[in-house]
């Protein structure tokens, strides 16, 4: 009985630790999404030319 419940425990944590993992990888993504974007918009803003 020991086994069986061990065995029920190690499954439920592997499952939470892959959940984790891939909460974490998708805020990765979007956090180096928006620093692209930003990117994006200061490198257009430079490339605009400003007529007075």
């Amino acid at each position: 009985m020991h086994l069986a419940a061990m065995a029920y425990n190690l499954k439920k944590y592997l499952k939470f630790t892959q959940k984790l993992a891939k909460t974490k990888e998708k805020a990765l993504v979007l956090i180096f999404f928006k620093i692209r974007g930003l990117q994006n918009v200061i490198i257009f803003n430079l490339r605009q030319p400003t007529f007075m």
